[in-house]
């Protein structure tokens, strides 16, 4: 209690008062005479008490006039009510709880319930006497003065008057009209739920004060969640925390506790007893009287995780370069042990709301063949862009923002929640993370390649029997990518071929029908060359777009036109029997994949002439020019003609010079 006790003076026995007159002293041993009389009669019912004597104060010195508590039959004491009216000593009284006591207002009545809780049993006559004084000042003085009762107390006239004035100041302010229980919830730092009941006093003014920890026990009951020892009841003394632990299984869970404290040491009420006989009514020793109870409800946010997921679905299945790709997400909750089974919550304002959260959609890709589902992603695969969706209402449904397809292959959305996304005060804590798998078909998006191959033949014209080759320049095949492409010579044809002729338009795409000198299926690897000169014309090497291969040489038979055409069956099919690159064909005739090759030409032989008369036979050599060794007759030869050409040089000179003299001789003559 918030109750400021006041200084009180040394105890005195009632015994020690003098008695200044004979007739006191008759007086008072008359009453100790009756008093063990009385002590022999039966006792009377338990339904009424009697005023048995004194009890603790003083007495007059006229041996009449008291002032102090009165001595009841069954060893209580008592304070009068009624000043100025007949001693309640031997006179029968049937009490009543009232707060309105003799009809006084619920303040004054709150005030003697004080002071009768307080000093009803005190041994101190000079308290007593005040505490009787203090009552009669606030019930009635019955037209006298605070001091002319004080008076009574004799010389300790002047300490009970100033007793009397703290009795009065204590018992104005600590008195209380009314008395509640105040329940109170709260969030320990381990996230437990407790309950606490506090007795709130509301004193004279409108005041309120809580009463003192452990003051008094009560009784509190729970729905929709235990105490500790597992039930939804049990005792509880104010100012107690108790543990609750809530037996919903939802989000929130609907908590309620009531309180009730009776027989408390606070209130207004006090028991009067009335007497039939005309005596003072007493304020009977009833110290606990006040009834109180309260009650309070909560929400309480299940203090569980929760652990969301994500449902997944791609825009397109097949898409072209270029598209602008979405993501379908459906977002719930995935039930599990020790897990909530709904969507958590958070306190907003006066209500709650969903815990927000962030998903993050990837966009891996382009990958060469289609993905087989794994628990975890390529640390290594490309990204496209990473786009963010916040889900602030809770699960549902939604659209991811776009990401552009780049190029051709297979792309794949993956998805992840990071509790780290969303801000502690709203429910980061009980946010699990989530990451969906790798490859989920769902997911999974195809841009089909459109190689485009442009070829050309090693040579336009051949001589038959001789082996031509082809060229292929491709552009469109997916870095990484096999492509198996057949080169067919198609020939020999009689008849030139038309550039831009198709093949198709009379025969079909089989070519069935038409001569085939020979076929060669190619290797192309998108972003690689097929061998050196290859890749050194692609330049960048992996992830080049354009590509190079030659065709091994195919044998052109006979004379005739030909022309190199194409085709692939495109890359293998994945489970949905979808193709990166579908299959393919030229088989359109182009110049530069033409080839001619003429008929022969026969050469013109000349008529042979007669054979010339054969020469007389040669001189058979002399056997003594016979020579052994591989030399000396080529030698002796040799020097035989350089001597032969010798000789007829010098001859020639003299030859011409005799025409020359001639040629002189004839010119002065005809000038002269």
């Amino acid at each position: 209690m918030n109750e400021s006790p006041f200084r009180l003076p040394s105890p005195r026995s009632p015994l020690s008062s003098p008695i200044r007159s004979s007739r006191s002293r008759v007086v008072l041993a008359a009453l100790l005479i009756l008093g063990v009389l009385a002590s022999l009669v039966p006792a009377t019912p338990a339904a009424a008490l009697r005023g048995a004597a004194h009890g603790v104060g003083y007495l007059h010195t006229d041996g009449v006039s008291w002032i102090g508590t009165y001595r009841l039959d069954d060893g209580g004491l008592a304070f009068c009510l009624e000043a100025g009216r007949a001693s309640p000593i031997g006179s029968s009284y049937e009490s009543q709880l009232t707060d309105a006591a003799l009809g006084h207002s619920r303040e004054e009545t709150a005030q003697v319930a004080y002071i009768l809780r307080k000093w009803v049993a005190t041994p101190d006559p000079d308290a007593a006497a005040a505490a009787a004084l203090a009552v009669w000042t606030i019930m009635g003085l019955n037209g006298h003065s605070q001091a002319w009762y004080a008076s009574r107390a004799g010389d300790r006239a002047r300490q009970v008057l100033t007793l009397t004035g703290e009795v009065l100041r204590e018992a104005a302010s600590n008195a209380n009209v009314d008395q509640k229980v105040d329940v109170r919830f709260d969030i320990d730092a381990d996230g437990r739920l407790g309950v606490t009941t506090d007795l709130v006093l509301t004193h004279i003014g409108g005041r309120t004060s809580t009463a003192p920890d452990s003051a008094a026990v009560g009784r509190i009951t729970a729905t929709g969640a235990t105490i500790p020892d597992g039930s939804s009841s049990g005792l509880v003394v104010n100012g107690e925390r108790r543990v609750l632990t809530p037996t919903g299984e939802g989000a929130v869970t609907a908590i309620s506790v009531s309180a009730d404290y009776a027989d408390l040491p606070f209130g207004a009420a006090v028991a009067v007893g009335t007497s039939v006989g005309g005596a003072q009514a007493l304020l009977l020793p009833v110290t606990t009287t006040g009834l109180a109870r309260g009650a309070s409800a909560y929400d309480l946010i299940s203090p569980l995780p929760f652990q969301p997921r994500v449902l997944t679905k791609t825009s397109a299945a097949t898409a072209e370069s270029g598209t602008l790709l979405r993501d379908e997400l459906s977002l719930d909750v995935e039930p599990g042990d020790g897990l909530l089974r709904e969507w958590g919550v958070f306190r907003s304002g006066d209500g709650f709301a969903p815990i927000p959260v962030t998903i993050r959609s990837r966009l891996l890709g382009p990958f060469a063949s289609a993905p087989t589902v794994e628990p975890d992603w390529p640390s290594d695969a490309p990204e496209v862009c990473t786009v963010e969706t916040v889900m602030a209402s809770g699960p549902g449904t939604t659209t991811t923002a776009g990401c552009t397809i780049p190029t051709a292959g297979y792309y794949v959305w993956v998805e992840s929640i990071d509790p780290a996304d969303t801000p502690v005060d709203q429910g980061r804590d009980r946010l699990r993370p989530w990451r969906s798998p790798f490859g989920v078909a769902t997911e999974v998006t195809l841009t089909p390649a459109l190689p485009s191959i442009v070829t050309r033949a090693d040579a336009s014209t051949a001589a038959p029997g001789s082996c031509v080759s082809d060229h292929l320049e491709a552009t469109g095949i997916p870095s990484g990518v096999s492509l198996e492409v057949e080169s067919l010579l198609v020939g020999p044809l009689a008849e030139r071929i038309e550039d831009g002729h198709d093949f198709t338009d009379d025969l079909g795409p089989g070519l069935d029908g038409l001569p085939v000198a020979g076929r060669t299926t190619t290797t192309v690897v998108g972003g690689f060359g097929s061998d050196a000169d290859a890749e050194a014309e692609a330049g960048a090497g992996a992830g080049a777009d354009l590509v190079s291969a030659t065709t091994d040489c195919v044998d052109v038979p006979a004379p005739g036109h030909y022309a190199f055409v194409l085709r692939s069956p495109g890359t293998e099919a994945d489970a949905d029997g979808r193709q990166l690159v579908p299959a393919f064909a030229d088989l359109v005739a182009h110049r530069a994949e033409m080839i001619d090759v003429p008929e022969p030409e026969v050469p013109t032989v000349p008529p042979t002439p007669p054979a010339p008369p054969s020469p007389p036979a040669a001189p058979a050599k002399p056997a003594a020019l016979a020579f052994t060794g591989d030399e000396v007759l080529p030698k002796l030869l040799a020097g035989a003609g350089a001597l032969s050409v010798g000789v007829f040089a010098v001859l020639g000179t003299l030859v011409a010079r005799r025409l020359r003299a001639r040629s002189t001789v004839a010119a002065s003559d005809a000038e002269a």
